[in-house]
């Protein structure tokens, strides 16, 4: 949803790499819940495994916003 997206760059200004690996149409998945970790990375295996590319992206923490710093 809108809400999440905007929530999401707000917790993790850094990027958003699954969309990246959408555009070049991979199979992608984004984790921030070490709970989630383990089914995702199956996931991303039979992705594999039927021959398309997967991307992962672990979130490991929460960055505090800083507008002045520059990407």
């Amino acid at each position: 949803s809108a809400a999440s997206d905007v929530y999401k760059r707000q917790k993790y200004p850094t990027g958003d790499y699954t969309k990246i690996a959408d555009a070049l149409g991979s199979y992608n998945e984004m984790v921030d819940n070490p709970d989630e970790v383990g089914p995702a990375i199956r996931r991303c295996v039979e992705t594999v495994k039927s021959g398309n590319t997967a991307v992962l992206e672990v979130m490991t923490k929460e960055e505090p916003l800083m507008p002045h710093r520059m990407f």
